[in-house]
């Protein structure tokens, strides 16, 4: 039993330097040319990534401005007051014995949204 393992060891060991040796051999060549191709290869995939990288910098950029433009107060429709003073106008509404239904129209949003509105203020 050992001499089938050192033989097999032995067998191992050999096949991994040979199959070394034939790895150095492709990547050289008969005068190099292989390793000099690879570098070249890897140069042109190299400056492609790049290009690439810097198209996607651009669009980052392009996205982010995109995302920071927020309406100013004049843009915003007619019925998108600030919500603190829609909030009160809907709470002077109802205490003065409006409806949630009848609020909702008016104001132009859902009758959950009206409700937890005047929930939030108790």
């Amino acid at each position: 039993m050992a001499y089938f393992l050192i033989v097999t060891g032995i067998l191992l060991v050999a096949t991994s330097f040979l199959a070394a040796l034939r790895l150095k051999d492709g990547l050289s060549g008969e005068n190099g040319s292989g390793i000099s191709t690879a570098n070249t290869e890897l140069f042109v995939r190299l400056a492609a990534l790049q290009r690439e990288v810097e198209a996607l910098k651009k669009t980052v950029a392009e996205l982010q401005d995109e995302l920071y433009l927020v309406p100013s107060e004049e843009e915003l429709p007619g019925n998108a007051a600030p919500y603190g003073a829609v909030a009160e106008q809907i709470r002077q509404a109802h205490a003065a014995g409006e409806s949630i239904e009848s609020l909702a129209r008016r104001f132009g949003r859902g009758k959950g949204e009206i409700a937890l509105i005047l929930n939030l203020k108790r």
